[in-house]
């Protein structure tokens, strides 16, 4: 239960929409939207909803979420994500083995909304093997990750959405956030321009600013970053660098999410320089192996062993 070929596009970049919407104030405001937009089981589209894409159909979304000891925390971002699921989307929460009543508390939402699917880990996994399981479940054309305590931005998945359709270069998506405290009052207003983020393999092995709680990609990703190696340090960092190998990566200055900062975030702050070292040769060397294995020559060196 714990365990868990790509397409050649342009060059990653960095995507500017015409107009960046402003984040709202992180207070009442989200508040009042969670319960004015909160759904009932049937979720049905929400009115003003963009309109099925031209030469396709409106492409469903999976949000995949880790949870692990979330009571307290995970049910304001299950309403701040539920409000924006059209009915073919799902909210596919995967928990890892929780003790404090996560469980009972993701069955009480989830009889008040079908779209939230529950899994459970029959012993507690990890973070990064859950998300390597959650990402292979999802059924959406859009796989969208998430923490369990942070907020998602209203219009977040319509955004993406559009964006997908206006990018057909773009494969990864990494949006910026605010990061905010367990009260949702604001730290930094973006970590974009704390961690100058942006594309590169060098760069993100360097200094990672792969945040996975941001990241949104399509299901076409999938088989090039999976599995997961045993070594790497975390999911996103690992999803970011395997991506860029074969794949259209952008970064959106846009805030799609309230990041919150509350003392018990999986995040991990600081690391000491040996173990970084550690974990960049491992990612170096996984690298090579994914690519070699992306371009087929792999399984001929192995055949020729």
């Amino acid at each position: 239960m714990c365990r868990g070929a790509a397409v050649k596009v342009p060059p990653a970049g960095r995507w500017k929409p015409a107009s960046t919407p402003a984040s709202p104030h992180p207070h009442a405001p989200i508040h009042a939207w969670l319960s004015m937009n909160s759904r009932s089981a049937a979720h049905p589209a929400r009115p003003g909803a963009p309109a099925t894409p031209a030469g396709g159909a409106r492409p469903t979304i999976s949000v995949v979420m880790a949870a692990y000891q979330g009571v307290g925390l995970i049910e304001r971002q299950v309403l701040s994500i539920v409000a924006q699921l059209d009915g073919d989307d799902e909210l596919l929460i995967l928990d890892d083995a929780s003790t404090d009543g996560t469980v009972e508390v993701v069955r009480r939402l989830q009889s008040q909304y079908g779209c939230i699917v529950l899994h459970g880990n029959p012993e507690n996994c990890g973070v990064i093997r859950t998300f390597e399981s959650g990402i292979q479940m999802a059924k959406g054309d859009i796989i969208v990750l998430a923490d369990q305590d942070d907020v998602f931005m209203p219009t977040r998945l319509d955004r993406c959405r559009d964006f997908f359709a206006q990018h057909p270069a773009a494969d990864l998506l990494v949006q910026d956030c605010t990061e905010v405290d367990s009260h949702l009052a604001t730290l930094r207003p973006s970590l974009f321009d704390v961690l100058d983020s942006g594309p590169g393999i060098l760069k993100n092995l360097y200094r990672n600013t792969f945040l996975g709680a941001t990241m949104v990609f399509r299901r076409s990703v999938v088989p090039t970053v999976v599995p997961f190696p045993q070594c790497i340090p975390m999911h996103d960092i690992w999803i970011g660098l395997a991506a860029s190998l074969a794949h259209g990566v952008f970064f959106d200055r846009s805030v799609g999410i309230l990041f919150v900062r509350h003392g018990k975030n999986q995040t991990p702050t600081r690391t000491p320089w040996g173990r970084r070292i550690r974990w960049r040769l491992c990612l170096a060397v996984h690298l090579l192996l994914r690519r070699m294995q992306i371009a087929g020559l792999l399984a001929h060196v192995l055949t020729r062993r």
